[in-house]
Formats: C-alpha cells, sequence, structure tokens
C-alpha cells in the first residue's frame, strides 16, 4: 500500500505539472520533534496521514523511543535528532486536504507543533473512514469539524484554512521536498541525509538500523 508504484506512474503527468508550476523548494522542510534536538543522529521521516506503514512506522518509534539504545546509558530518543514531515501521496484520496493543516499549525507557532503529532494520529485513526465519492469540496467541512473536536480548536479556524491560498502554496512546497530528493513513497526517510531504502516499520527494526550504525557497540556486548 505505500510502495504502489504503478499508481505513480499513472500520476507522472500531474507530478510533472506540478515540478513545472514555479513553486520553490524549501531549503529546510518544517517538521516536529520525536528526539533530540542535541541528539548526534540526524533522522528525518516522511509520513504520509492516510497511509498504514507512516502509522506502522511512527508507532514503533514511539514504543521504543525511551528504551535503552546499543549506545549504553543513552536511550533511542537521546541518540536521535528525530523529525517528523508530512508528505502527500497522489493515490490516497483527501491526503493532501489533511495536509493542508499542516499549514495551519505551523502558524500556531509551538501550541500548533505539540498538536501537530496528535493531528497526525487522527488522521491515521479516521484511515478507510472516508468513502471514496466523497467530494473535496464535502470533505473539507465534515473533516474540519471532526479535527476541531478531536483537538478542542474551532472549526472556522480550520475553515479559513482551506480558503487560504498559501495554505495549498505551502503544501505544495513541503510535497516537493522528499520528492526532489528522491524519496517518493512513504513512509521514507534520511539517517545523515541518506537516504534509506526503507524506514523501519517495526520495534525490531529500529533496534537493527541502530546496532548497524553502531557496530562497536556490538562487539562490546559480546565480550
Amino acid at each position: 500500500y505505500y510502495q504502489m508504484k504503478f499508481l505513480l506512474l499513472s500520476a507522472s503527468a500531474a507530478l510533472a505539472e506540478a515540478f513545472n508550476n514555479h513553486i520553490p523548494i524549501l531549503a529546510k522542510l518544517p517538521a516536529w520533534q520525536r528526539g533530540n534536538p542535541e541528539g548526534e543522529l540526524d533522522i528525518q521521516v516522511f509520513y504520509d496521514p492516510l497511509c498504514p506503514g507512516s502509522r506502522d512506522a511512527s508507532r514503533s518509534w514511539d514504543a521504543i523511543a525511551d528504551k535503552e539504545s546499543p549506545v549504553a546509558g543513552k536511550t533511542y530518543a537521546e541518540l536521535a535528532n528525530f523529525r517528523v514531515s508530512l508528505s502527500v501521496l497522489p493515490y490516497h484520496l483527501h491526503a493532501y486536504q489533511m495536509t493542508q493543516l499542516y499549514y495551519y499549525f505551523f502558524q500556531q507557532k509551538a501550541e500548533g507543533l505539540d498538536l501537530l503529532q496528535d493531528y497526525l494520529e487522527f488522521c491515521w485513526d479516521n484511515i478507510g473512514k472516508y468513502d471514496e465519492s466523497m467530494s473535496e469540496k464535502d470533505f473539507k467541512p465534515i473533516w474540519s469539524i471532526e479535527v476541531a473536536n478531536q483537538l478542542g480548536l474551532l472549526a472556522g479556524d480550520l475553515r479559513a484554512v482551506y480558503a487560504d491560498e498559501n495554505s495549498d502554496l505551502f503544501t505544495r512546497k513541503v510535497w516537493k521536498v522528499p520528492m526532489s530528493n528522491g524519496i517518493a513513497t512513504t513512509p521514507g526517510g534520511t539517517v545523515n541525509d541518506i537516504v534509506l531504502d526503507q524506514v523501519p516499520m517495526t520495534e525490531e527494526d529500529w533496534e537493527d538500523l541502530f546496532k548497524s550504525l553502531y557496530p562497536e557497540s556490538n562487539e562490546e556486548n559480546l565480550h
């Protein structure tokens, strides 16, 4: 479901048009922290709000983050400057409209950032809820009310985001960052600016990744 390359190929014309619409590529992608800003590993992940694989990768990281890492005395979260950003996929219906609210949360500064992970979890909890026949026009007001009720926000404020062309501009800018770095599926990510073949999906996968990054710790544990 998160590889679906044949659908990406069918959307190639639309993607090419998006790249030619003079929307600039952001030098630094807005993200929120799920680790330690001073961590020695730089990990950036890209999640789609309707991707089950993104959900699994995120929740497995949360499950392991506070456990002891291969480096004695440090947790996984302490080692990693672990940043999360959204990357909408064109074949997930309504994921683009969900991602547009990303703009609202970053406009709210720190308070919005605290809510952003909660918002993403709410998106994942609604995977498969909305009928594919629902139009974009019908989805936006319904989703605004659902999110407002869940997060204690004003539905009118969220509806206003959709009326603001800057939210569309911002979403396209955000989308271009992973695409311009060769990340066309979710979950996607980088470690120290190197693109991962596959983002870890389970706790064991995260453990294996860190062991590969700290092989000297593995050798110490054998003695």
